[in-house]
């Protein structure tokens, strides 16, 4: 296993490679790495400070790591503070994090660059977000004495993890110091193979929607635009989520404003918006130039959190592709949700869906439906909003208690 291991990030190292020379998001991945040790600034290097280092794949996983990182960095002064990503998608938006004294890409796993890693930044605690095992990196981390921690973490029966096959990879867990998990089930498949450091605190997405929904980015320009009619806001869209919506909100009579937001921002993904509806588009980076369009179309990255709160129905896009994206920054809000069905292996969609709060669609004539009904019908929309922010404030503290638990257990951290 460990061959067939080191074989694949070989070959996808390969890959990156390659396709870096069509490949804008390639290009980003394998660019980026070269220059995780020449961008160190000199302020970091003059930094005598311990290094707690926190890691996330992708954007999403950072707004789990942030409400930890930030408690983290109040409480521990002491230290600075290392943030990486896999992904482009979060180190592009994310590299310029304040709340962080340095922020690269995590390097390929590989036996010399995890070495590299640690001798270089030596950190003496490292927090690992919700899946991200990274087999040669836990163990070099391990090996030079670094504290792992595992936070918001979440494991299903059919993971690898946990199929004969994955013993090697799986002894990747057993380097971690502790484990703080989402719910029942993950704590129950650590402890069948011994690994029984854990505690289920649930997820810290839930402190940090709750935190934006307390002090959300002020939008006066998308304020003016909804103008206080009714409010329809696409999350996270994919073109198969449009092609369900559109011929629904292009026969769409009643007062309504659209604002849509995809999940690629470039040219072809907002061209596509622009051509697949019949009313008038306006992107958000020409907003002050027009008043009277009915659709505006979020050009940028890092509003939409905020703009859930202008919505009176929301649709959360990425099931038909490469998953659900956050219903949760919708739900904090209290509003309803559309989504399509493809929500299962996302506990908190089908936590929201059993609420009935959250609604999958099938095809444009069940969208029609149930916009509709949510459309008309504003005592639903106000239970649906008692109904979520009851649900929000049962689930918070997931990162308060990743904090205690630094301050009572690691004794290394505290001065």
């Amino acid at each position: 296993m460990k061959l067939f291991y080191n074989t694949g990030i070989f070959a996808y190292q390969l890959l990156v490679k390659g396709f870096s020379l069509v490949n804008e998001k390639a290009k980003l991945l394998s660019e980026g790495r070269k220059s995780i040790y020449s961008n160190i600034p000199n302020s970091w290097k003059q930094d005598n400070r311990k290094t707690a280092h926190f890691h996330a794949a992708s954007l999403g996983e950072f707004e789990q790591a942030r409400p930890v990182i930030e408690r983290f960095r109040i409480e521990f002064p002491d230290y600075k503070i290392l943030l990486t990503f896999f992904s482009p998608s979060g180190y592009e938006i994310r590299k310029y994090y304040n709340q962080a004294d340095y922020v690269c890409y995590l390097p390929f796993d590989t036996e010399f660059e995890a070495n590299k890693f640690t001798k270089v930044f030596n950190p003496a605690i490292s927090f690992f977000v919700n899946y991200e095992f990274w087999y040669h990196i836990c163990k070099a981390l391990h090996q030079n004495g670094t504290t792992l921690i595992s936070f918001s973490a979440i494991f299903r029966q059919n993971q690898s993890l946990f199929k004969w096959y994955g013993k090697d990879i799986r002894s990747t867990l057993r380097l971690f110091d502790y484990f703080f998990v989402q719910n029942e089930l993950s704590k129950k498949l650590l402890s069948g193979i011994h690994i029984t450091a854990t505690k289920i605190t649930g997820d810290t997405r839930f402190d940090r929607v709750a935190a934006i929904c307390k002090k959300p980015k002020e939008l006066p320009e998308i304020e003016a635009y909804v103008d206080n009619k009714p409010c329809f806001v696409i999350g996270s869209s994919w073109k198969e989520d449009i092609e369900i919506i559109a011929p629904f909100i292009n026969a769409f009579k009643q007062p309504l404003k659209l604002i849509i937001a995809p999940h690629n921002i470039n040219e072809d993904d907002i061209s596509y918006l622009e051509q697949a509806f019949k009313k008038k588009t306006i992107r958000y980076s020409n907003i002050n130039k027009y008043t009277d369009e009915k659709i505006l179309l979020i050009d940028n990255m890092g509003m939409l959190s905020s703009v859930y709160q202008f919505a009176t129905i929301c649709h959360i896009g990425g099931a038909f592709k490469t998953g659900l994206h956050n219903t949760l920054e919708a739900a904090t809000y209290g509003k309803p949700i559309l989504i399509v069905p493809n929500y299962k292996k996302f506990d908190e969609a089908i936590a929201l869906v059993n609420l009935d709060v959250c609604f999958p669609i099938q095809s444009t004539e069940q969208y029609e439906s149930k916009f509709i009904s949510l459309y008309e019908n504003k005592q639903q929309r106000t239970q649906i909003a008692e109904t979520l922010k009851t649900y929000i404030d049962n689930n918070l503290g997931a990162s308060e208690a990743v904090i205690d638990y630094c301050i009572k257990n690691l004794k290394h951290i505290t001065q």
